[in-house]
């Protein structure tokens, strides 16, 4: 018999469809970008100012984890009429949750506020995601691709930063109105199968 390795939806999301009208796999709530301007960024959260991080500590009776392996982020923003210049990137990063339980990453999303408050600067570590995005014309919907990304297991606040400029270099904020800022994920994992 030959082991095949193959990629799974996994446990975290209901569908690997984004965008299919479904609920379960947002990542961010369109209040939480809702005019989330350069140079800001803002944790994740369920709408009514608490955390709302990936999961991805399930174990099985003996205690193996058995979390996603791999996730992937798209995102679907309403723009006003503007031509994107270079280098207009959307970056994602996870905050680990530490072993006090409540601090997620270095502690500074949020700062004296609730989740899904904008902050006015960058996590002072890498992102996991770096998504460029590209649009020129008048208001539309435009799917900004994907980032796929590594998810170790633990709890993981995810963090969005806006560094989207137009042509001139100044900087791009989001849609004021929640539904045109939606960003989704789909968790996946890989699987060996018995083959003959």
């Amino acid at each position: 018999m030959t082991a095949v390795s193959a990629w799974r939806r996994g446990r975290l999301t209901p569908t690997s469809t984004l965008f299919s009208g479904g609920s379960g796999n947002a990542l961010f709530q369109g209040g939480d970008l809702a005019s989330l301007a350069n140079g800001y960024a803002v944790a994740a959260s369920n709408g009514a100012g608490a955390a709302a991080p990936i999961v991805n500590d399930t174990y099985d009776q003996s205690g193996e984890a058995y979390g996603d392996q791999l996730c992937r982020l798209a995102v679907k923003l309403t723009l006003s009429s503007v031509t994107l210049g270079q280098g207009a990137l959307l970056y994602l990063w996870l905050a680990t949750l530490g072993l006090d339980g409540t601090t997620y990453g270095d502690g500074n999303f949020p700062i004296g506020a609730s989740y899904g408050t904008q902050q006015a600067f960058y996590p002072g570590w890498n992102p996991v995601g770096v998504l460029p995005v590209t649009y020129t014309g008048a208001a539309v919907t435009v799917v900004a691709g994907c980032i796929d990304f590594w998810l170790p297991p633990g709890i993981h606040l995810p963090i969005l930063g806006n560094a989207l400029v137009n042509s001139g270099g100044s900087g791009v904020t989001l849609s004021s109105t929640a539904a045109n800022n939606l960003a989704e994920f789909a968790s996946y994992n890989n699987q060996n199968d018995a083959a003959s």
